[in-house]
């Protein structure tokens, strides 16, 4: 994605989640505090997976299960060509 598509797509997305809490405390339905609390449990649990997915051990199991896939794919293509 180049760098002008990724500022569209967040500036949407943040703008989409101040609509949505202005418009539930403005039916009644949360409190101010409760879509506060929310974006702060929304934002931590973004940033904890962000965290743990750039752990080193992580990195490795990712590319180890990247490399089998691409195994996994490569035998299908073979059987797949062999049958055609």
């Amino acid at each position: 994605m180049t760098l002008t598509l990724r500022l569209i797509v967040s500036v949407a997305a943040i703008a989409l989640a101040c609509d949505i809490s202005v418009i539930v405390i403005g039916l009644g339905v949360h409190y101010f505090t409760d879509t506060i609390a929310g974006a702060a449990l929304g934002t931590g649990t973004v940033a904890a997976t962000a965290l743990v997915l750039d752990l080193p051990g992580a990195r490795r199991w990712l590319a180890a299960a990247n490399g089998r896939l691409r195994n996994l794919q490569i035998h299908r293509g073979r059987e797949e060509a062999l049958r055609g």
